[in-house]
């Protein structure tokens, strides 16, 4: 669940705690080797039921709070090379984040094609939601990489890269989805 929503461990461990006060968890002790002893939390019935509800009302539409999105906004108060560094260092973050869902992604589907595994699987929702993780990051990467050659070329009086222009964009960023070298289950 880490790769599309983001919480503190001090955020996780107080809600578990406020979730099985309500009776919609259960928890137990499990004594590990050589490690300290970890809780492991099962939802119960009245959790299944909350879970049920909870999907069956309508979510809010996501929105982009983006640190790093702001400074590119305000890239004329910064230092174009400092803030191209940052972005690059972002999209590696990404392409490493496409790795992992990569082969959670795999793990997933077993030797199933995607296909199979939509129809048959118990939790389809985890492949779907892992590859709606992998889009995301594979959208952060080309632009972070694309913003930050726009910002360099600016810097060194040269063309800037456009998006409309897909083969200096794939020159620029790999593939235009921005996936590069990094392999996609099924296909």
């Amino acid at each position: 669940m880490t790769n599309f929503w983001h919480a503190t461990p001090q955020q996780v461990y107080a809600e578990l705690t406020k979730l099985e006060e309500s009776g919609l968890i259960s928890g137990r002790d499990v004594i590990g080797r050589g490690r300290q002893t970890k809780r492991v939390f099962t939802v119960t019935g009245s959790g299944r039921d909350e879970l049920s509800a909870f999907v069956a009302v309508s979510s809010k539409p996501g929105a982009i709070r983006e640190d790093l999105v702001v400074k590119v906004y305000a890239s004329e108060f910064a230092e174009a090379e400092v803030l191209a560094a940052e972005l690059e260092e972002r999209a590696e973050r990404s392409r490493a984040k496409m790795v992992v869902l990569d082969a959670i992604l795999a793990d997933l589907l077993g030797d199933d094609d995607e296909q199979t595994h939509l129809s048959t699987s118990a939790h389809p929702g985890r492949y779907l939601t892992a590859i709606r993780g992998r889009g995301f990051e594979a959208e952060n990467h080309a632009w972070f990489r694309w913003a930050a050659a726009v910002l360099r070329a600016r810097a060194a009086g040269e063309p800037v890269p456009v998006r409309s222009d897909p083969v200096a964009l794939s020159r620029l960023v790999g593939d235009p989805a921005g996936v590069e070298s990094v392999g996609h289950p099924g296909g």
